[in-house]
C-alpha cells in the first residue's frame, strides 16, 4: 500500500489514530494484469506473441493492460482525472 510506503514505521500508527488517512480503492495503484513484474521490453514482447502491437509498440496510455485497467477504466474512477499537460503528456491527478 502506498501509505506504507510514504510514512516510516515511527509515524503511521499517530497518522492513522488522527483520522487524516483514509484508504480507498479509488486510489489503488493501476491494475497491470497479465504485465504485473513485467519490464517494457517483456511486456512488447508478450504482447508480440499474443498478436498484438503488429504496427506500432505498445504504450500503456494508448493500449492498456491485458486482464487489467486501460487508462479509460483508470479514468473512470471518481477521485482520478486524467488529462493533458504540457507537450501532450499525460498527467494523473487525484483529489
Amino acid at each position: 500500500m502506498t501509505f506504507d510506503l510514504l510514512f516510516e514505521d515511527n509515524g503511521k500508527e499517530t497518522l492513522r489514530g488522527s483520522e487524516k488517512v483514509t484508504t480507498t480503492e479509488e486510489l489503488a495503484e493501476w491494475n497491470y494484469g497479465q504485465y504485473e513484474g513485467l519490464l517494457t521490453g517483456e511486456i512488447r514482447a508478450l504482447r508480440r506473441e499474443h498478436g498484438l502491437d503488429t504496427e506500432r509498440p505498445w504504450d500503456i496510455w494508448r493500449d492498456g493492460c491485458e486482464d487489467g485497467e486501460s487508462v479509460y477504466v483508470l479514468d473512470s474512477r471518481d477521485n482520478i482525472d486524467i488529462t493533458t499537460g504540457p507537450h501532450n503528456s499525460l498527467v494523473v491527478l487525484g483529489s
